[in-house]
């Protein structure tokens, strides 16, 4: 299995102004994975400060033969980050399609989830249910992080 982590330029310029940085990094991405053998499992993992519809991460679908099942989490009140009173899901995971193969021997795709436990949310005030962030400006709060992490399941088959 090979593994790419990813975090991509943000869109603090602007998501029009820094797009051409997100669409490069997939560009590059999709160099290093078709240097790779085709029966290899690959995922491409990380925050691509880019959403599942945006053209970067349809770049990478559409260059290459991988599925992305955040496409099935993001809604209206589901994301892995609020920008405003928009939630975005920026972190994702995309896998190669012999993740579906289920032979013995090998890991296979099962499902994947955004984790947003309690514990991980602003508890009350305005932003009551987002991420409980560990800077807000330059003020540390203690807390863990303004995104809530996403993963996978894998299942081996025996």
């Amino acid at each position: 299995m090979t593994f790419l982590v990813n975090h991509w330029s943000s869109r603090r310029e602007g998501e029009l102004e820094t797009n051409h940085k997100r669409v490069a990094a997939a560009e590059k991405v999709i160099q290093i994975v078709n240097k790779k053998s085709t029966d290899e499992k690959i995922i491409i993992m990380g925050d691509f400060n880019d959403d599942p519809t945006s053209e970067s991460i349809q770049l990478l679908k559409s260059k290459l033969d991988v599925y992305n099942p955040m496409d099935q989490l993001k809604s209206y009140d589901i994301g892995s980050l609020k920008y405003g009173q928009k939630w975005n899901l920026f972190d994702q995971i995309l896998f190669t399609t012999n993740f579906f193969e289920i032979k013995s021997g090998t890991h296979y795709f099962s499902e994947a989830y955004i984790f947003d436990e309690a514990f991980l949310k602003q508890y009350k005030g305005k932003y009551k249910g987002n991420p409980f962030r560990t800077y807000v400006g330059k003020r540390y709060t203690g807390a863990y992080s303004d995104h809530f992490p996403v993963y996978l399941h894998l299942k081996l088959k025996i």
